[in-house]
C-alpha cells in the first residue's frame, strides 16, 4: 500500500513540474512577443492651448509593434480572398487583419456600388485646379488646360462649362449660398459670387492684404457677406528662405478694411536648391508635408497635416478649437518611386530629394467633409495599394471606413455618395468619379 502512495506521490509531482515548465515557457513565449513598455504609448490627456474639447488618440498598435509584419499578412490575406474592380467600382474584402493597424477604430466597413465616371463630351480632365464638392451634391472642377469652370451635378452630369478667364486666373470655385459659388481670381487678388449663369460675369469684391502674405483660396462663410482666406508668403528670398514658413488664415469681415488672423500652420514643405552663385530655385516636394484645410457648414474650419494623423477643428465663430489624434506608422518611400519622383524635377531639385532620401510616405493622403451630416473623412495610408477613407464626427469618433486604391483621393461628400479623383491613370489623365455606398454611415 506504502508503495503504490509514493507511486501516486511521484507521479503527481512529475505532473506538476511539467505543469510548471510548461506554464514558464509560455510566459517567455508571450513576454518574447510582447513589445516592450516603452513601444506603447498612452493618450495625452493635456489640451492644446484654446482648446474647448479635446479627443484625442496615440493609440499602440495591440499584440505586436511589428508594422512591416502586419502588412505582410495584409498582403497574404487579400491573395487568398482576392481583390477585383467589378462593373468599375473598387471591390477589396476588408480584412479582419487590417483591424489590427485600427485600435481607434470603432465603426463598419462599408461596400460601395459600382462608379460613375465624369460624362463631360471632350474626354478625360486634362489639368486640374481645386476640385470641390458642394453641400447641394454638386461638383466644381478648375480645368486648367481648357481654361473652363466646369459644374456637375450629383450624377456627374455636366450643368455648366464657363470659360474661366471671364474672371481671370481662376484658382479655385467654392460652392457658396442661394446657388451661388466663390470664385477666387488669383492675380487680382479678387473673390468673384457668380450665380452659375452663363451671362453672370458676378460681383467682384476685393481681398484684403495680410502683411506680407498673399491670399491662395478663399471661402464664403454661412449667409453672413464675411470670407474665410487662406493666406501664404508672397515671394522667397534669399533672407527668408530658412525661415519657419506658415500659412495663416484671417476672417475679412465685410467693410472692413483688414483681416482678423484666426489661424497659422505650417506651409508645404519645399526642394530648395542652391547654386554657387548665390541664386536658388524652390519646387515642390513629393513627399513632403502637405497641409489640408477644409470649410464645413459655413462656420467650422478643419485642418489637417499630411504627415501625422491629427485632425483640428476650431469654430468660426467663437474660435473654439478642438482636435482628435491617433498613432499610425507612417511607410517607408520605395527606392523605384523616389527616382520617379526625382525624374519629374528639375537637375537641382532632383539633387535636393536624392539627398535627402529615405523618406516616409504621407500618412494623410487627403481629407473631405460632409456638411449635411457633419462628418470629416480622412485618407490614412496603411498599406502600399490601399487608401482606408474613415469617417469621424466632430467629437472624434469613428464612424464607418471603406477601402479605394491608392491613387484614388475623396474630395467630397454628399448623402450617400462620395466624389473622388483618380490620379492614377497613365499617362496622366485625372479622372473625375462618384461612388454609392451601399449603405448610409451609422450615426
Amino acid at each position: 500500500m506504502k508503495k503504490v502512495v509514493s507511486n501516486v506521490m511521484t507521479a503527481v509531482l512529475v505532473v506538476s513540474a511539467l505543469l510548471v515548465t510548461v506554464a514558464l515557457a509560455r510566459r517567455e513565449f508571450m513576454a518574447s512577443s510582447r513589445p516592450p513598455a516603452s513601444d506603447y504609448r498612452s493618450a495625452d490627456p493635456r489640451p492644446m492651448p484654446g482648446t474647448s474639447s479635446v479627443g484625442g488618440g496615440d493609440l499602440p498598435l495591440p499584440g505586436t509593434s511589428s508594422v512591416p509584419t502586419l502588412r505582410e499578412h495584409i498582403d497574404e490575406a487579400l491573395a487568398e480572398q482576392g481583390h477585383v474592380l467589378a462593373g468599375g467600382a473598387p471591390v477589396v474584402p476588408p480584412s479582419a487583419v487590417f483591424d489590427r493597424l485600427r485600435p481607434w477604430a470603432s465603426g463598419p466597413w462599408l461596400e460601395l456600388d459600382a462608379e460613375r465616371t465624369m460624362s463631360t463630351r471632350r474626354g478625360f480632365l486634362t489639368s486640374l485646379g481645386v476640385v470641390t464638392a458642394g453641400p447641394n451634391g454638386r461638383v466644381y472642377v478648375v480645368e486648367h488646360e481648357r481654361d473652363e469652370i466646369l459644374v456637375f451635378d450629383s450624377d456627374l452630369g455636366l450643368a455648366h462649362a464657363l470659360p474661366a478667364s471671364t474672371f481671370g486666373r481662376v484658382v479655385s470655385v467654392r460652392e457658396a449660398v442661394a446657388d451661388s459659388v466663390v470664385v477666387f481670381d488669383f492675380n487680382a487678388r479678387t473673390a468673384i459670387l457668380w450665380s452659375g449663369n452663363y451671362g453672370d460675369r458676378g460681383r467682384r469684391l476685393d481681398i484684403p492684404g495680410f502683411g506680407s502674405y498673399a491670399p491662395y483660396d478663399v471661402w464664403r462663410l454661412g449667409v453672413t457677406a464675411d470670407f474665410l482666406v487662406a493666406y501664404r508668403r508672397r515671394s522667397f528670398s534669399q533672407d527668408n528662405l530658412d525661415d519657419e514658413r506658415s500659412d495663416v488664415v484671417g476672417l475679412a469681415r465685410h467693410g472692413a478694411p483688414g483681416v482678423d488672423s484666426m489661424l497659422s500652420f505650417p506651409s508645404p514643405e519645399m526642394l530648395i536648391a542652391r547654386s554657387e552663385g548665390g541664386g536658388f530655385s524652390v519646387e515642390s516636394h513629393p513627399f513632403g508635408r502637405r497641409p489640408y484645410l477644409r470649410l464645413m457648414g459655413g462656420n467650422r474650419i478643419v485642418h489637417a497635416l499630411s504627415d501625422e494623423f491629427k485632425i483640428t477643428v476650431v469654430n468660426v465663430e467663437d474660435g473654439a478649437e478642438s482636435w482628435f489624434s491617433h498613432e499610425i506608422e507612417a511607410m517607408q518611400v520605395q527606392d523605384d518611386e523616389m527616382e520617379l519622383a526625382a525624374s519629374t524635377r528639375s537637375e537641382a531639385g532632383a539633387a535636393v530629394l536624392r539627398e535627402g532620401a529615405p523618406y516616409d510616405r504621407p500618412i494623410l493622403v487627403g481629407v473631405a467633409v460632409d456638411d449635411d451630416r457633419r462628418l470629416i473623412w480622412a485618407g490614412i495610408r496603411t498599406h502600399a495599394d490601399f487608401v482606408e477613407w474613415a469617417a469621424f464626427d466632430l467629437s472624434g469618433r469613428h464612424r464607418a471606413s471603406l477601402l479605394l486604391p491608392d491613387g484614388i483621393e475623396v474630395v467630397g461628400a454628399w448623402m450617400n455618395k462620395l466624389f473622388a479623383i483618380e490620379y492614377s491613370r497613365k499617362p496622366f489623365n485625372p479622372v473625375l468619379k462618384s461612388y454609392q455606398l451601399r449603405e448610409s454611415v451609422p450615426m
